[in-house]
């Protein structure tokens, strides 16, 4: 965690926090410069009443400093310090954005069991045909409760991981270290496309911002991925870390 907000710090440069919408499935932040992020909002654990906030956070502060809002215990809060983060890492490698199906880059073998990490089984249904173990916070009839992920995830051939982990933070104590395998796929619209920060990680399967504008529109107006694809204000993109195990 602490290089990928070293990371972000570095490549914030002199840039400020231009606008910033929270919405019901996502926030979004975008720069002065005009890049923008975007991270998943937890809906689930954001305090009742009608201010989540207990203030408002001013526009035109350096980015840097919402990056720290990352390592605040306010979920809200996180969020948008992720954002951030994704809108200063996300243009980095974007020469090395590929395009295509996760399941063509993960090679996946036909006897490869795959781990789940957030039910992604919609999104991904050529994955569907091996065997999968899909972990959830909210335990369900067809899921397994994620405190069961150190004991299964050892053991799988291969790991599809919802972004939003890192909303929450569960990727860094309670998945990563029980990493043992090379095809490891970071996914969704949270995603920061920066192999440095995620030894682990072989595939990002996350979102371009074309149009940062359009985006902050969508999540302001209650939109998610799907609403930002196809209004054109993201795309889908994939990079590879070459450096990972």
């Amino acid at each position: 965690m602490r290089k990928l907000l070293e990371s972000a710090k570095r490549y914030a440069g002199s840039a400020t926090v231009e606008d910033y919408v929270i919405g019901l499935g996502l926030c979004a932040v975008k720069l002065s410069d005009g890049r923008a992020g975007l991270s998943y909002i937890l809906r689930s654990e954001i305090r009742g009443g009608c201010s989540p906030l207990e203030r408002t956070l001013e526009t035109g502060q350096q980015a840097e400093e919402f990056i720290e809002l990352y390592e605040n215990s306010d979920p809200v809060k996180v969020s948008l310090g992720l954002a951030t983060i994704n809108a200063c890492l996300n243009s980095v490698y974007e020469k090395d954005f590929k395009k295509g199906d996760l399941a063509d880059f993960l090679q996946l073998e036909p006897d490869d069991s795959v781990a789940m990490v957030g039910d992604l089984r919609k999104a991904l249904p050529a994955v569907g045909t091996h065997q999968v173990y899909v972990f959830e916070r909210e335990n369900k009839s067809d899921t397994i409760p994620d405190w069961m992920i150190p004991y299964i995830l050892p053991k799988c051939k291969a790991a599809v991981i919802t972004s939003a982990s890192l909303a929450n933070k569960t990727f860094w104590f309670q998945i990563e270290p029980y990493l043992t395998t090379s095809k490891v796929a970071l996914v969704g619209p949270t995603t920061p496309m920066f192999p440095e920060a995620f030894e682990k990680v072989r595939i990002f399967a996350g979102f371009k911002i074309i149009d940062p504008d359009a985006a902050l529109k969508v999540v302001s107006r209650g939109g998610g991925t799907k609403n930002l694809l196809r209004e054109g204000a993201a795309v889908k993109v994939a990079l590879l870390n070459h450096q990972g195990n």
